[in-house]
C-alpha cells in the first residue's frame, strides 16, 4: 500500500508521552483526503463531550465521521494499517501496549478554518469516553509556525501540523491540550482513540 510510511518516530519531549510518527501517511494521500472531504455532502459542525454537544466557544470546526461509509473504506483502512504500525512502535517502548488488546473507536476527519481553534479540553470523560485510552492524530497538511499547533499545557510541549505526521498521546487529565486558532491556512486532521478490544 503506499498510503502508508514510516518516518522517524521519537518521544517529543522526554517523559511527556507524547510520541510522533513522521511521514506516517504519504503526502500525495493526504491530499487526497483532504479533496474527498471538500466534497463530501456528510460534514457536521464539530461536537465536545459525551454528549456530543455544539459549543462554539469550546471548539470551531467541520467535522466528518467517515467509518462505516463505503465511499472512505479505503482511507479508513489506511488510517487502522498506519495506527498499527504506531501501535507496534509504542509497544516497544511500552510493555503496556503489547500485552493488552486495544481497538480503535472509528475514524473522523476535521477541518479548522481560518479563525477556528479547539481550546483547552481532555479527550477522557464520563460514560463512553472512559474507554479511551490514547488518541491519535494524523496532520493532513503543513502549516506555518506558531499556527494552529497541537499545545500540551502540562507538558510544554507545541506540535506543528506536519503532512502526514501521526501524533500518539493519553486522553487523560495529565494532556490538557488545545489546538491553537489557525490564521492563515485551514487545518486538516484525521484523528481516533484507542481503547480496550
Amino acid at each position: 500500500m503506499g498510503e502508508i510510511m514510516s518516518g522517524e518516530f521519537r518521544e517529543l519531549k522526554p517523559g511527556s508521552f507524547i510520541y510522533c510518527l513522521s511521514d506516517a501517511l504519504a503526502s500525495d494521500f493526504c491530499a487526497d483526503i483532504v479533496n474527498r472531504f471538500e466534497v463530501s455532502p456528510h460534514h457536521q459542525q464539530g461536537l465536545i463531550g459525551p454528549g456530543a454537544a455544539l459549543d462554539r466557544s469550546i471548539k470551531q470546526s467541520t467535522d466528518l465521521r467517515i467509518s462505516g461509509r463505503p465511499e472512505w473504506q479505503d482511507v479508513d483502512g489506511a488510517l487502522f494499517e498506519s495506527l498499527k504500525l504506531g501501535l507496534s512502535l509504542l509497544s516497544g517502548l511500552h510493555p503496556f501496549f503489547a500485552s493488552n488488546k486495544f481497538k480503535d473507536m472509528g475514524y473522523q476527519l476535521q477541518r479548522t478554518a481560518k479563525g477556528e481553534f479547539y481550546q483547552w479540553h481532555v479527550d477522557a470523560g464520563p460514560g463512553p469516553l472512559s474507554q479511551r485510552q490514547l488518541v491519535a492524530i494524523w496532520y493532513l497538511n503543513s502549516l506555518p509556525d506558531r499556527e494552529g499547533q497541537t499545545e500540551f499545557f502540562h507538558q510544554d510541549v507545541n506540535v506543528r501540523p506536519e503532512t502526514g505526521a501521526l501524533l500518539l498521546f493519553p486522553p487523560f487529565w495529565t494532556h490538557l491540550h488545545q489546538g491553537q486558532k489557525v490564521q492563515s491556512h485551514d487545518k486538516y486532521i484525521a484523528t481516533t482513540w484507542i481503547c480496550f478490544a
